[in-house]
């Protein structure tokens, strides 16, 4: 079943988006959970707009994908946006950095995962892996907090993610924050070393 939004935002960085988002479109048309592509674009100025523009406009015959250019400052918009367009049949969104590769099936395998934990709130891959790699004989723990992956989108309609201005704890710009609020109902965020990310640009720690 169809129940996956993925989301690809960008602002600006069209050296690393012209790697990445072949591999987000591979992604959609090989999945069987992912729905539909959001592509949401923060006002880029280096060509990276057109050049995704571009790309979607080749696969609209092959996927449901939405592009919207709009200026939100930061990745915590993304997931209320992404919220916003889902309807009943959607129970997950899944977002990643548009320098972050993960392997064909990924997305599907995470979502398999909160599946099988019904007190889990969302779910993250490893990070800084050498190369994407898929184990299946995984199994995710628990997290202090998730930065990227994929998140219950029930939650994120009850509570959005209100965007935070500081570093350090509030690096994911808020994203913490509503991690927080859930974690305190008992909720879960996991990480799976099952599904390992690519991150192409290694000095930074989120975008």
């Amino acid at each position: 079943m169809k129940d996956t939004i993925l989301v690809f935002g960008t602002h600006n960085r069209l050296d690393y988006v012209r790697q990445t988002l072949p591999v987000v479109i591979r992604q959609c048309i090989h999945s069987k959970r992912i729905a539909k592509l959001i592509c949401i674009d923060d006002n880029s100025e280096d060509g990276t707009r057109e050049f995704v523009q571009d790309h979607i406009r080749q696969v609209r015959k092959l996927i449901d994908v939405t592009f919207i250019k709009k200026k939100i400052g930061n990745s915590t918009q993304q997931w209320n946006i992404a919220a916003q367009h889902a309807d009943e049949s959607i129970k997950y969104i899944a977002n990643f950095a548009s320098d972050n590769v993960l392997c064909i099936g990924a997305v599907d395998h995470l979502a398999e995962q909160l599946d099988k934990n019904e007190k889990s709130l969302c779910i993250m891959p490893n990070l800084w892996a050498n190369y994407p790699l898929l184990d299946l004989w995984q199994k995710p723990k628990e997290t202090n907090h998730i930065g990227c992956g994929l998140v219950k989108v029930k939650y994120l309609k009850e509570k959005k993610i209100t965007p935070g201005t500081l570093p350090g704890e509030f690096r994911f710009f808020g994203f913490g924050n509503w991690q927080n609020h859930w974690k305190k109902e008992g909720l879960i965020p996991l990480k799976t070393n099952g599904v390992n990310l690519m991150k192409l640009d290694i000095n930074d720690t989120y975008s």
